[in-house]
């Protein structure tokens, strides 16, 4: 499943550029929003420390612009 797969590599991502990241509340106080077929967070609060780009191991995030081409 190719949306599961952009997911698992999101956050795997987010968990190594955020070291320490972890829920900000207690789960059982996260807010769902019910719907038909599917049940979605609300808000996702969280806490992680803050890194220096300069730090090693960290990989600065870059700006770039979408290519307008069709490959």
């Amino acid at each position: 499943d190719p949306a599961l797969l952009i997911a698992a590599t999101a956050i795997d991502r987010l968990l190594t550029l955020l070291p320490g990241l972890e829920l900000a509340v207690p789960f059982d106080e996260l807010t769902w929003r019910p719907g038909p077929f599917h049940r979605a967070l609300a808000a996702l609060p969280v806490t992680f420390r803050p890194v220096r780009p300069d730090q090693p191991g960290v990989t600065p995030w870059t700006s770039s612009k979408p290519s307008l081409s069709t490959p």
